[in-house]
């Protein structure tokens, strides 16, 4: 289920935080095309984590690894 989205404002992309059960909280990234291309999934991580690091994401200060 979708927990929040969180647009860049040159218009780049956007994260959204995703909750699934019995798999934990995931950020999907997705480019100014709609198309996902990576996402991280967080099991040890309280949802309020997750949307601060997609906020830094949408803010240029999380960096994506792998």
């Amino acid at each position: 289920m979708k927990v929040s989205t969180h647009l860049t404002e040159d218009g780049r992309g956007r994260a959204e935080v995703h909750t699934t059960e019995g798999v934990g909280h995931e950020i999907r990234y997705f480019d100014n095309n709609g198309k996902r291309y990576h996402s991280e999934t967080f099991g040890d991580k309280q949802l309020h984590e997750l949307q601060i690091i997609a906020d830094e994401w949408s803010d240029s200060i999380h960096t994506l690894h792998g």
